[in-house]
């Protein structure tokens, strides 16, 4: 049986587009103009510091992220502290705001967005996103006029699985659960938050992992999987 929802809405990163495996080495290059070396040792302890502080912090918040907490600007203050001392933490609040990891869209992706309008479906993003930058992201890879609700967690003040977001996706393109699909990659985030609102997940499982609570779920290996699924 095929799905004929009135709203799509997909996820950014590992969705539309590639997301970075190399941390350490967009980090190494984007210090580097401003005369940092970032060596693996720095990498490492300074990760270390920056998921130390985002594990507290949703330890104390769980999955919302409050926008006047700045928990991207002060992930960065940590490692930059970290890594290279505390006087490095100034550079925070220029490094949270600029795109310094990779990206790449994927080969599909504009076909399959365009397929997806001249089928006639309306089209979202829910996306995990603290920094200001993804608006820049959606007009570097062309694909801002495909969406008529972009919602990055920075927006929101909720970062997936809360239902919050969801709920703000769907207010914002008027739309009720049943009439919404949603795309992702992370079954956490992305199958069980949409589950949680009672959106029908559709998850992109690039490499065929097992289902992790073995339970039936709408799957695809590539984005040009979803056009099968649709009416």
């Amino acid at each position: 049986m095929l799905l004929r929802p009135d709203v799509i809405f997909f996820d950014y990163g590992n969705t539309l587009v590639k997301d970075t495996e190399d941390w350490f080495g967009d980090i190494a290059r984007y210090l580097a103009p401003l005369g940092m070396e970032l060596t693996e040792d720095r990498f490492r302890i300074g990760k270390a510091a920056a998921e130390h502080y985002a594990g507290r912090y949703r330890q104390k918040n769980g999955t919302r992220t409050r926008l006047e907490d700045r928990f991207w600007f002060n992930y960065c203050k940590a490692f930059l502290e970290a890594a290279f001392g505390e006087g490095a933490g100034r550079l925070a609040e220029e490094m949270h705001a600029v795109q310094f990891f990779t990206n790449e869209i994927y080969p599909d992706t504009h076909a399959v967005l365009r397929e997806l309008r001249r089928r006639g479906y309306r089209l979202g993003v829910i996306s995990n996103w603290e920094a200001p930058t993804l608006p820049s992201l959606f007009e570097r890879f062309q694909i801002t006029h495909f969406f008529e609700k972009i919602l990055p967690s920075r927006d929101a003040e909720a970062s997936k699985p809360d239902p919050l977001i969801f709920q703000m996706a769907m207010s914002a393109l008027a739309v009720k659960p049943e009439y919404a699909v949603h795309v992702g990659d992370s079954f956490v985030c992305d199958v069980e938050g949409a589950r949680g609102v009672g959106i029908t997940p559709v998850w992109l499982n690039e490499r065929g992992d097992a289902v992790p609570d073995g339970s039936s779920v709408l799957q695809i290996r590539n984005l040009s999987g979803l056009l099968s699924l649709l009416a």
